[in-house]
């Protein structure tokens, strides 16, 4: 069974999408931010993402930056969600995109292909990809602990009331 990484931070969103994902036969590991995202990752594996793009903590863009960035996750499929229109900023940054609302079944299928994509070039015998214990973000050129990094932003959130 193929397991799909779900981040976004909309909890309706998110657990409507995991239902869905589910009901088609996936694994679904839900996330609400690329960070945890990372972390999840780390610990589950993936074989694709679905990410949204405007999130607190990490954004789905930074998501995507750091996991290209990475020889481990470079050729990981990512479909980006977003109410906002696909950028064109000149980087192959994810794989396919869907304007919200999208069309679920073109959603699915889109899925489907780029993991039939994943697996014709994935020997069988290979795991998942995993998270070392320290990754590299690509955009502010710091090695940070995924636990460190959630630790404290939960800080940031208690220190905020949220």
């Amino acid at each position: 069974m193929e397991t799909i990484l779900l981040v976004e931070d909309d909890q309706a969103t998110r657990l409507s999408l995991e239902l869905l994902l589910s009901n088609e036969g996936y694994t679904v590991v839900g996330a609400a931010s690329g960070v945890e995202a990372l972390a999840d990752l780390g610990v589950t594996g993936a074989d694709l993402i679905v990410t949204d793009w405007s999130m607190p903590h990490m954004d789905g863009v930074r998501l995507c930056k750091n996991l290209r960035a990475d020889p481990v996750f470079r050729s990981l499929p990512v479909v980006m969600v977003s109410a906002d229109a696909d950028p064109d900023s000149g980087e192959t940054l994810w794989d396919a995109f869907f304007r919200k609302p999208f069309d679920l079944p073109e959603l699915l299928r889109t899925i489907r292909l780029l993991l039939d994509e994943r697996r014709s070039g994935v020997a069988a015998e290979d795991a998942p990809p995993t998270l070392p214990p320290d990754f590299h973000d690509a955009e502010t050129g710091s090695g940070v602990s995924a636990s460190d990094l959630i630790a404290g932003l939960k800080d940031d959130d208690a220190r905020n009331g949220s």
